[in-house]
């Protein structure tokens, strides 16, 4: 037995008929009879006819078991298709892939170098780490799981080889997206450790993660306005910050041809020969004088405040004209007291341990002399409040101390001030305090690099190798600002590092159904995950890709 369809055609209708027709023999030649006719089918749509094949298979017995399904693996995808689409709104696959042509690499340096940069972002860690982590990533048209570590080393190796051409290219690009303002450049330094002896030029200096028993190498970076970095320096670990200005200046002038701005940095890089150097430049300059000059206190003396100094809120500033230069000197009674709590917990530690130590001197269970002034003089620098107290000990049993009034004194009549300095005579007091409090941004680099890029510390001991981890950190600090201006611009303002916790759980799953397989993205969104990837034009995620 076996199914038949058949078709007549009456008048102008057309009609099919499913039956169930047998084959039998009769005077040696085969023939068919109907067992029964269906009806016309010829009306019925897919769906029904579909239908009817499942319910003549069950009425026989011959159901098909559900096809098994297995989920094979969950991987990133929104987070990494965001760093992704940034990373190719900056050009670089074009830009690198250019810059490779002429190399005989046998690996995707282009793909190995993000990957790099957007772990840096999503789970910071070693190259081992990596590798490791690839696994668990999906980037569309690239088969992850082919990333050696060696591959890594290689690729950080011709990052640094190529840095300033990817800088330069970075800077135009940057300018072609927003309608950069280079009037205002901002630079800051910093410092990065080693484990182990490190590269050649790692040295021993001034550490500012207080690390001053490990090697170390400094670090200038410099922003615009918003925050974008255009250019960064590595310098041996003993560099002194002023005579990174130099050179720093040098690169802006001769690579990016950066004609005229306002460059704003600390006390510690603007000595008097630097504020000498800028002033002979085409540059001019914009930075904090120290109060422990006594010009500083010479300044906060002239000032008697009135209601026309407020220039903001908590804030006060008065300009004052001297030598051919602005001084403005501002006031914040928040951070006076600020000040003032922060001074008085440590001179309040300091004199608890000092007379912690002076008792165990005249109760004669610490009586050398190199004993006692090596205790008193690692209280005084873990309290950082050495300028603030005397101390004496004569080798006879004998430890004294007391504070210095006047330098309390005088620290004491500074709180809450601080004082700019600049040769830029049309820059109002209300525009000198926001282009300084924009060096925060500088600051805020730095911590970013620090803590969620983690750049320290470091295990590499050949410079380029230093030189491209520190590059692969910078493109990843880069990544992480674009995306907070694309947020802002959009309405939806949020640190990138919110951002990319939002877009997180939406992962690509592979899903194995019979012998078919499927790549799904999962639907189930985070608050705010939809209006970021609107921001980014990635919005709406497709339901399957193809595997």
């Amino acid at each position: 037995m076996y199914f038949k369809l058949t078709r007549k055609r009456y008048r102008d209708q057309v009609y099919e008929h499913l039956q169930l027709v047998e084959s039998y023999r009769e005077g040696g030649r085969t023939r068919q009879r109907v067992l029964h006719s269906f009806g016309n089918l010829a009306g019925a749509s897919e769906r029904e006819r579909r239908r009817l094949v499942l319910s003549l298979k069950r009425a026989l017995g011959l159901e098909p078991a559900p096809p098994s399904v297995a989920v094979l693996d969950s991987r990133h995808y929104a987070d990494l298709l965001a760093l992704r689409k940034l990373w190719e709104d900056l050009q670089l696959p074009a830009l690198l892939q250019r810059l490779m042509r002429e190399r005989a690499v046998e690996f995707e340096v282009e793909r190995v170098a993000f990957l790099m940069v957007a772990h840096r972002l999503l789970d910071p860690g070693s190259k081992l780490a990596l590798v490791r982590w690839l696994p668990q990533v999906y980037l569309e048209g690239f088969d992850v799981e082919r990333v050696q570590v060696q591959h890594c080393y290689r690729a950080l190796d011709l990052l640094h080889a190529h840095r300033f051409e990817i800088e330069e290219a970075l800077f135009l690009r940057l300018s072609d997206l927003f309608k950069r303002d280079l009037s205002l450049v901002f630079y800051d330094l910093t410092s990065t450790y080693f484990e182990g002896d490190g590269p050649p030029e790692a040295a021993y200096g001034y550490s500012r993660d207080r690390r001053g028993d490990q090697k170390q190498l400094v670090i200038a970076l410099a922003v615009d306005g918003r925050g974008l970095p255009i250019t960064h320096l590595v310098f041996a670990g003993n560099r002194v910050d002023h005579q990174t200005l130099e050179e720093a200046l040098g690169h802006l002038q001769e690579r990016f041809r950066i004609e005229r701005a306002i460059f704003v940095a600390d006390g510690g890089v603007m000595t008097d020969a630097n504020v000498d150097r800028l002033i002979a430049s085409p540059y001019q300059h914009l930075v904090a004088l120290p109060k422990r000059r006594a010009l500083a206190r010479e300044l906060a003396a002239q000032v008697e405040w009135t209601l026309d100094d407020v220039v903001g809120e908590n804030v006060m500033a008065r300009r004052i004209e001297r030598d051919g230069l602005t001084y403005l000197v501002c006031y914040n009674p928040e951070r006076a007291e600020q000040e003032a709590q922060i001074r008085q917990r440590r001179l309040d530690r300091t004199r608890e341990a000092l007379a912690d130590l002076q008792r165990q001197v005249t109760a004669g269970t610490l009586c050398e002399h190199d004993a006692i002034v090596s205790a008193a003089a690692s209280i005084l620098a873990t309290t950082r409040t050495r300028k603030y107290f005397h101390v004496h000990s004569a080798g006879d049993g004998h430890f004294a101390w007391q504070p210095h009034a006047d330098v309390l004194a005088q620290a004491t009549a500074l709180e809450g001030y601080y004082f700019l300095q600049t040769d830029a005579p049309d820059l109002s007091p209300a525009a000198i305090l926001g282009a300084y409090k924009t060096l925060q941004q500088v600051e805020h680099a730095f911590r970013e690099l620090k803590d969620t890029i983690e750049l320290r510390p470091l295990y590499h001991y050949a410079d380029r190798r230093v030189g491209g981890h520190l590059f692969v950190c910078l493109l990843a600090y880069l990544l992480e600002r674009l995306l907070e201006l694309r947020l802002e611009a959009a309405g939806c303002p949020q640190t990138a590092r919110a951002a990319l916790e939002k877009l997180e759980p939406i992962h690509l799953v592979r899903t194995q159904v019979g012998d078919q397989l499927f790549d799904c993205i999962t639907q189930r969104r985070s608050p705010g995950a939809d209006a970021i990837l609107r921001a980014l034009d990635l919005a709406p995620l497709p339901a399957v890709l193809t595997p």
